[in-house]
């Protein structure tokens, strides 16, 4: 099964508020899509806002450090 994509209406607000929150910390905050799947979508798709923060690369992804 492939995951839905996040719900970018769902979203919206709840993104803009921790890239918010990220910027004032002075680190990177430019939202982008992915090409891989995540919880977060499941919960996008029932109305919960959600994002995801990193890996960075997929290629980073459950990696111990």
């Amino acid at each position: 099964m492939i995951d839905p994509a996040l719900d970018p209406e769902v979203n919206r607000e709840f993104a803009a508020k921790i890239v918010g929150i990220l910027a004032s910390m002075g680190l990177a905050s430019t939202e982008r899509g992915a090409g891989y799947g995540s919880d977060a979508s499941t919960y996008s798709h029932i109305g919960i806002p959600a994002i995801v923060l990193g890996p960075g690369s997929v290629d980073q992804a459950h990696q111990p450090d």
